[in-house]
């Protein structure tokens, strides 16, 4: 399926009409009065443009979207280009569309740590609307959808709008590696920006390439990063032992020159900025490899912790993520286990990893108890393939992909471990 091209276009000029006769519309240029760029926080978030943050998951890009929502609801001031906070400003209203983390459990306690006013902050989770009989719809929203968030933009009034990540809002058949496609979502959002005069913010992943130049890592199309006026990265600071820091560098700016890396930290579930640092956004994601060979234990822990949180995950998606997310050996991966305190259990032929606290149970073995050579031999000898098609129940779980589900114990689990997560 293709992007609407016309469509987007016409809904970006402000109407949703076919039109009939086209001209060419032009400016002479001496008519046009000259406009000082306004920024949200100089000079990485520039106001009435688009703006990306991007890093690998588990880095701290939402805490820094959550803290920069923050600083806007209560009128603080953000760090200036030596690193300290000081112009305050009046409060503002922010829009935030998030498809990652939960309302009640995730972004509101994290806004609430962060100091925001929650009085300010306005989540888009959909639409809705009456049909000529006056039937009631509704559905998600993707970039595509420009008359309802546009709406939103005239209703509130935000000054920063949040995107959180861009990749689940570019809408259904939007191949975001097509620079087409990508230019034609990303120019309805950018007119809309420029017309309300907010900052749009779109949080994105990075690709699995540690070779290419910081501006060319992010996940999709070279258009995200030439639709957009100022770039961001996140990730651990290399110079930090503890693996605890994270510094955000400017790794495009258009409007102006790049401003100094800031450091940050996230301690006992609060942000806090940290200074000025060094470190630029090429020398913060060029490949490392630490003396041993491995990734950092403290960051293993941390992206453990953070994919567990949610209930059980199979042991081979565990391990593969791993690699892939944060380039970590299966051997980091289980000494990061053992720390964190994960019980090993087997739903039908398969063995998930699990959250000892979460479980509620000090019963069934766990990953500190048993040794690197015992989870070598879960490696090789656990079945991994889905579950034997002579199961006889065939009670599907909630997920409504028709995965059937497989007793254990008392309970039932969905046999194919989706999304659903949840006992039956």
């Amino acid at each position: 399926m293709n992007v609407n091209l016309d469509g987007l276009a016409a809904l970006v000029q402000g109407n949703g009409a076919r039109v009939v006769e086209r001209r060419p519309a032009v400016k002479r240029l001496a008519d046009v009065a000259p406009e000082e760029v306004k920024w949200l926080w100089y000079p990485y978030v520039p106001l009435g443009k688009l703006t990306i943050l991007e890093g690998d998951p588990g880095v701290g890009k939402t805490w820094l979207a959550l803290r920069l929502a923050a600083a806007v609801s209560r009128g603080e001031p953000l760090p200036g280009l030596d690193g300290v906070p000081r112009e305050w400003r009046e409060p503002a209203n922010v829009l935030y569309l998030t498809a990652e983390d939960g309302l009640g459990d995730t972004l509101r306690p994290r806004l609430d740590a962060a100091g925001a006013d929650p009085a300010r902050v306005f989540a888009l989770t959909g639409w809705r609307g009456t049909d000529e009989k006056g039937r009631e719809h509704g559905g998600t929203v993707t970039l595509q959808d420009l008359d309802v968030i546009e709406a939103a933009l005239a209703a509130h009034r935000p000054a920063l709008v949040v995107v959180d990540p861009i990749q689940a809002y570019v809408g259904a058949g939007v191949d975001i590696h097509r620079a087409n496609e990508v230019r034609a979502v990303l120019s309805g959002m950018s007119a809309l920006a420029e017309r309300y005069g907010c900052a749009v913010v779109l949080i994105r992943h990075l690709a699995k390439s540690t070779t290419d130049r910081a501006i060319y890592r992010g996940l999709g199309s070279i258009d995200f990063a030439a639709a957009v006026r100022s770039m961001l990265v996140v990730a651990q600071d290399p110079n930090d032992e503890e693996g605890r820091r994270r510094i955000v560098a400017h790794s495009k700016a258009s409007l102006t020159e790049k401003g100094p890396s800031l450091a940050f930290s996230i301690r006992d579930g609060a942000f806090f900025w940290e200074g000025v640092s060094d470190v630029d956004a090429e020398a913060l994601l060029a490949p490392r490899v630490e003396s041993d060979g491995e990734p950092k234990l403290p960051r293993a822990i941390e992206w453990l912790l953070e994919v567990l949180a949610e209930g059980p995950v199979p042991s081979r998606e565990i391990e593969k993520r791993a690699e892939v997310e944060i380039g970590a050996s299966k051997r980091t991966l289980w000494r990061a286990a053992r720390q964190v305190g994960v019980r090993t259990r087997k739903v039908g032929r398969t063995w998930v990893w699990e959250l000892l606290e979460r479980h509620g149970t000090d019963t069934g073995p766990t990953v500190p108890n048993n040794s690197l050579a015992q989870l070598a031999h879960f490696e090789e000898t656990r079945a991994t393939q889905g579950f034997s098609s002579t199961v006889k129940s065939r009670t599907v779980c909630k997920s409504g992909l028709g995965h059937a589900t497989v007793a254990a114990g008392e309970t039932s689990f969905c046999a194919a471990l989706c999304r659903c997560r949840s006992s039956m």
